[in-house]
């Protein structure tokens, strides 16, 4: 029985773990802070494959130069970072052109086809955790945000995927009442899903666990171990753990770690930020803060989140700032699509809700 070790306990890596432990391999699961915190206990659970589109796209690179300085803004960029971040960002915006934007739709619609068929397997499998089938609606303050949305959506319906239902006026505010006024038009995809992100990774864990693999929390590994170009062990502050493969699913730690590692990665670290709402079954989110490290985003992003509430529901603004603040890090990157094999049984990306990401473990 070949031995894997996992470096991360967030879904990404409880799912690759749950994958190679029903392959027949003896796994061991890693983590620096306890299994599904950060990105995957606060993101907004959306299980949309119609938004799976790159970071990096046409005409990003003008926009950003005008956000990047806004702690608000859909893209933040600390200057204090700006120096050290210099080469990935030249990186990044090489990728925001049309080929290497299609190239990256391309492969993402491939790897989230079976995104669905993925999450009821894990129903099957034993997994429990709470998961919503009843669509998705995206809703837009103004009508050009609204037509950037579903041209993204519109790459997509070449490989399959169905364009949304537009609702606008009456036929939106008899859809969901709640909504306020300043919410101009919305977008409703019947067929996406949403999950509680913590129910997730807890039921991961517990089907890991029954299944007999090792969850060590508060592991942090700090240098590889081997020889001859080939990675044979992981030290820690404790020990030396070796193994027959290594599987890196660290999030925004993941750039930091493989160069400690030798293996490069293109992955920067950022931070996300999102809330809900105490008074009804609602999450939102605030866009991604780059940063040269992992660390805890500011109070001003932090409140651009919380605001998304009050702009969007009607009602006062008391149950939707700071109800339910959640912040951490989150994992970026400067290509257009990743270039692995991807398992056919544990499903393909994990998403915080930004509408680049996939949103499906």
């Amino acid at each position: 029985m070949s031995r894997t070790v996992v470096v991360g306990a967030g879904v990404v890596g409880l799912a690759c773990a749950l994958a190679l432990r029903k392959r027949g391999d003896d796994v061991m699961v890693l983590d620096k802070g306890e299994p599904g915190g950060g990105c995957s206990r606060g993101n907004t659970g959306w299980v949309v494959p119609s938004f799976s589109t790159p970071l990096p796209e046409p005409g990003l690179v003008w926009r950003s130069l005008r956000w990047m300085f806004r702690a608000d803004s859909p893209l933040y960029i600390a200057p204090s970072a700006a120096p050290k971040l210099a080469l990935w960002l030249w990186r990044f915006w090489r990728h925001c052109n049309a080929a290497d934007y299609l190239s990256g739709v391309a492969a993402l619609a491939a790897a989230n086809a079976t995104t669905m068929e993925l999450y009821d397997a894990l129903l099957r499998d034993g997994v429990r955790f709470e998961m919503h089938r009843n669509g998705l609606l995206f809703v837009f303050l103004s009508e050009q945000s609204q037509r950037e949305a579903l041209d993204d959506l519109q790459v997509l319906v070449r490989y399959g995927y169905r364009m949304p239902e537009l609702l606008m006026g009456r036929e939106l505010r008899a859809f969901e009442p709640a909504l306020a006024e300043n919410v101009k038009v919305g977008l409703w995809l019947e067929t996406e899903r949403h999950v509680r992100p913590e129910t997730l990774s807890a039921g991961l864990v517990d089907r890991l666990q029954t299944l007999g693999v090792e969850i060590r929390a508060g592991v942090e590994v700090l240098r590889a171990a081997g020889g001859k170009g080939r990675l044979r062990a992981l030290r820690t502050a404790d020990t030396e753990l070796a193994a027959d493969r290594f599987v890196l699913a660290a999030g925004a730690w993941s750039g930091l770690l493989a160069r400690a590692l030798g293996c490069p990665l293109p992955v920067q670290a950022g931070k996300g930020t999102a809330s809900r709402s105490q008074r009804r079954v609602a999450r939102w989110c605030a866009g991604p803060c780059i940063s040269a490290r992992p660390t805890w985003p500011s109070p001003r992003s932090m409140e651009a989140s919380g605001s998304q509430g009050r702009w969007s529901f009607r009602g006062s603004t008391s149950g939707w700032m700071g109800a339910g603040l959640w912040a951490s890090e989150r994992r970026c990157s400067d290509i257009s699509a990743w270039r692995r094999r991807r398992s056919t049984e544990a499903p393909s990306g994990w998403g915080c809700g930004r509408s680049r990401r996939t949103g499906s473990p």
